[in-house]
């Protein structure tokens, strides 16, 4: 199995391990490909751990810990699961109000400067669809979106990047990158009528020296930033999309599953980077299938199930067991609903 559990609830996840481990009772032979810690203690006998293509170590599952085991996947200590303190949130920068296109029913929203707003929920339910929306990708049926006072709900994807957002896709490759274009072109993308234009011309100096920034900012690995974007790493090619747009500095970020494919050192370097963003004054709306990355992010959490906002919850309410129930769609009392405040 690979990745088995990308798009189960918590519980639904429970309950795969429990026919994997009746599985192995009757003598059968699971091989479990993941990167989530919990997953490797909870499913596994025996641990192989592969770093930079190689064999890291071989470790007996009983007798090893998901610190050991971090530390093996990258070579030195990692604070696994860190819980961030909580922003001090100021003016509405993003606001949504019955919003809905073809697969997001009636949302209502708002993300503050120097917050982050996370968004929970089992694949398919609409998260994407409305995150595509607000960045301008998809068409809107109703509602209203403001970006720091202006009205953009029909405003093109270029319009709004003028207003100020910056969108980190679900799609590194599709959509978030040109592959066959070069790294140092990759990470100059969006930057090249602003900081990088010299009378409408792109300064080859100036696009290389953006690129080794960059590079060295967000620990891109790559041979030169000459190189097609296709021959990096996926999770390289997600190092470059994130540094990319939050060098834009833009008041609003939207970002979707911003570690996806990334080892767990990059992980804790690139939340770092989301935390201190926020905390320069920036509004963030993440989208995550990884309830430690949304729990440990953001300041408040949506989920949203069958393309409506389910619950809203605060930091302190939203424990892993809550945020499944309401993932799953399970009744939630009126006085967690409360996405505008």
């Amino acid at each position: 199995l690979d990745e088995p559990t990308a798009v189960l609830t918590p519980a639904e996840a429970d309950t795969l391990f429990g026919v994997l481990k009746s599985l192995t009772a009757q003598g059968r032979t699971v091989v479990l490909v993941t990167h989530k810690l919990r997953e490797v203690l909870e499913g596994s006998d025996r641990v192989t751990v592969l770093r930079d293509g190689r064999v890291a170590a071989r470790l007996v599952t009983s007798d090893t810990t998901a610190d050991e085991i971090a530390a093996a996947m990258t070579g030195r200590a990692v604070e696994l699961d860190r819980v961030h303190a909580p922003g001090a949130p100021g003016q509405a920068v993003l606001r949504v109000t019955g919003f809905s296109t073809d697969s997001v029913h009636d949302v209502d929203l708002t993300v503050r400067a120097g917050e982050i707003v996370g968004i929970a929920g089992v694949a398919g339910n609409g998260q994407s669809e409305l995150v595509e929306a607000l960045a301008g990708l998809r068409p809107v049926a109703a509602g209203q979106v403001t970006l720091q006072g202006d009205d953009v709900t029909h405003a093109s994807a270029a319009e709004r990047r003028v207003k100020g957002l910056a969108y980190v896709p679900e799609d590194r490759h599709a959509v978030g990158t040109a592959p066959a274009a070069s790294v140092a072109d990759n990470l100059a993308m969006g930057h090249h009528r602003t900081t990088l234009s010299a009378r409408g011309l792109l300064p080859p100096a100036a696009v290389r020296a953006h690129a080794r920034r960059l590079v060295e900012r967000f620990g891109i690995k790559a041979a030169t930033t000459e190189v097609p974007a296709s021959a990096l790493s996926g999770g390289n090619l997600q190092k470059l999309l994130i540094g990319r747009e939050l060098a834009h500095d833009a008041p609003l970020l939207l970002v979707e599953q911003p570690t996806r494919g990334v080892d767990i050192g990059a992980i804790q370097n690139i939340h770092d980077q989301l935390i201190a963003y926020r905390d320069a004054g920036h509004a963030v709306l993440l989208v995550s299938a990884e309830l430690s990355e949304i729990r440990g992010l953001a300041d408040r959490v949506l989920v949203m199930y069958e393309g409506r906002v389910a619950a809203s919850y605060s930091k302190e309410e939203a424990d892993e067991r809550t945020l499944g129930l309401a993932m799953a769609g399970a009744p939630v009392e009126a006085t967690d609903m409360n996405p505008l405040t």
